[in-house]
């Protein structure tokens, strides 16, 4: 099945915006979709015209493009309707001013909340999926917890270290050097803690210093979707290095996944981390893409 994720970009990017780039956190997370399939073809469609080819069309309400025009969505909606497509509106994020007009057509959300809000769209919650490991697991003789992606406020880097420190295990903060200069800062008040940056690599499989952890913590709170919260598709990559993740979270999707979910920081103790284990893969991206296919045609 040709699967085409329809997460547009506008023709100009302001300078220093990783909208759309491969730095951007959903491109990559589409590509990583289209290598990690073996059922499926997925495609990242920038523009609505390039949705033609497809059997499937997820169209995604991306806030860089539709903030200020959600109306937009509605035209590109009527297209694929006049083309003879098949789609399901995926609400990627939960910000009300960029969502289509409700209507008779599926759609589907990541996250109860999302389904919560967007409750006149009547999405079915189809969580993100996780990837197959790469490595074996191996337990660490002291714990070793690391985070990775952009190191910024928005990711509560400062707050997990601190938390770290208080339950007396050792945090590393694994970032590419994309951002580093515009949050030098921030990474300043890291003292005390590893930080190791790297270039930018559009594989996140080729970044094996990953290993070096022996658990994975992200928090998503505030809220996810938004210009303030955390990455959800990091946590769900991070499969990739078959180690225990902890997520910060307002709601337990991650838990059916066999994640560590957390109201707060705050409520880690040591003594957990010794009992914990991988999280479990069998929501892959077949069946996570198999699912947006069954929603889109029934």
């Amino acid at each position: 099945m040709n699967i085409a994720f329809f997460y547009p970009i506008p023709d100009q990017i302001p300078d220093g915006d990783t909208f759309g780039t491969p730095y951007d956190a959903i491109v990559n997370w589409l590509d990583v979709l289209a290598r990690h399939s073996s059922r499926h073809q997925v495609t990242h469609a920038r523009r609505i015209s390039d949705t033609l080819p497809a059997d499937i069309v997820v169209p995604m309400t991306s806030t860089n493009y539709y903030l200020g025009n959600a109306r937009r969505m509605d035209h590109d909606l009527e297209f694929l309707r006049q083309a003879g497509k098949t789609f399901v509106v995926l609400h990627h994020n939960q910000d009300v001013r960029v969502q289509p007009t409700p209507g008779d057509y599926p759609s589907a959300a990541w996250t109860k909340v999302a389904c919560e809000r967007l409750t006149e769209f009547r999405p079915q919650l189809v969580r993100m999926p996780v990837l197959k490991p790469i490595v074996e697991w191996e337990r660490f003789a002291r714990p070793v917890v690391g985070t990775f992606g952009h190191i910024e406020p928005k990711k509560r880097t400062l707050e997990m270290s601190e938390a770290m420190r208080a339950i007396d295990a050792h945090f590393v903060a694994f970032g590419p050097d994309l951002l580093a200069g515009r949050y030098a800062d921030y990474i300043s008040h890291l003292r005390g803690f590893d930080v190791v940056l790297y270039p930018w690599r559009n594989r996140l499989e080729d970044c094996l210093e990953l290993c070096e952890c022996s658990h994975f913590i992200f928090v998503l709170i505030p809220p996810k979707h938004s210009a303030t919260g955390g990455c959800p598709s990091a946590p769900r990559m991070a499969t990739l290095f078959n180690r225990p993740i902890i997520v910060v979270d307002d709601e337990d999707t991650y838990r059916q996944d066999g994640y560590y979910v957390y109201d707060s920081l705050q409520d880690i103790r040591r003594e957990h981390l010794d009992s914990m284990v991988p999280a479990s893969t069998a929501w892959g991206v077949d069946e996570y893409l198999d699912r947006m296919v069954a929603v889109a045609i029934a």
